[in-house]
């Protein structure tokens, strides 16, 4: 505040004062944030990768079962018959998890095609 507020134009003439000052500030702050989101674009995208494979989608939980056994039966039991006990428990749980989030977007599609094979046409 530079001045004493003496009468109430004093008063009006502050708050238009204060209310463009925040309008600066917001702008300028959504400016920063833009440029925080532009630096700091790989780091969030390989956050959210890792968040992919650790987290698990249940949306569809009939397609997952299916990826689960196929992961199960390829993956676990012979391409990684040989591996330690530690690659066989971690290697499918990824890409149970990773394959949920596949299924999630393709999901319609999926269906779709799965309907085809079983339909008399």
């Amino acid at each position: 505040m530079t001045n004493r507020i003496r009468n109430y134009k004093d008063l009006q003439e502050e708050k238009v004062r204060l209310e463009l000052l925040l309008s600066q500030k917001k702008s300028q702050f959504k400016s920063n944030l833009d440029t925080l989101k532009e630096d700091y674009s790989p780091l969030i995208k390989l956050g959210s990768a890792i968040g992919m494979l650790t987290t698990r989608n249940y949306r569809y939980p009939l397609l997952n079962l299916a990826a689960g056994m196929a992961i199960n039966s390829l993956v676990k039991n012979k391409l990684l018959a040989k591996a330690g006990w530690v690659t066989r428990l971690l290697v499918p749980f990824f890409l149970k998890n990773a394959s949920s989030h596949v299924i999630k977007r393709r999901a319609k599609k999926l269906y779709s095609k799965i309907g085809e094979l079983f339909s008399k046409n």
